[in-house]
């Protein structure tokens, strides 16, 4: 019941085979980082370390988030503009103020 199948040349794990994942592969980056955070609060070098790992962690989530939203408004953009082609500058010129400042507010944390 329990152990390996075969399935066109590739294994599967079922039951007893399965070994768990070790938890902090499991955890996201921010819970292990949170995780260290809580261990090392005695120790100042760890501290920074941890801090600085979190800070990253926020700056690429920022920085995916800017760019699926810039994507999104740019696709948009050219919807709006085969519907109503006289508000092109206008379009252009909101999402372009949404980029810059989303970068600037990257570049500040």
């Amino acid at each position: 019941m329990f152990g390996e199948e075969k399935n066109n040349g590739r294994d599967f794990l079922t039951g007893d085979n399965a070994s768990l994942v070790p938890v902090s592969r499991t955890l996201s980056p921010m819970a292990v980082i949170a995780g260290y955070a809580a261990s090392y609060a005695n120790n100042p070098t760890a501290r920074n370390v941890t801090t600085a790992a979190f800070h990253e962690q926020c700056r690429a989530m920022l920085t995916k988030v800017t760019l699926d939203n810039v994507a999104a408004l740019s696709a948009l953009e050219a919807h709006l503009y085969r519907v109503a082609p006289f508000g092109e500058e206008r379009y252009k010129t909101i999402i372009d103020a949404y980029a810059v400042s989303t970068v600037m507010r990257i570049a500040r944390w």
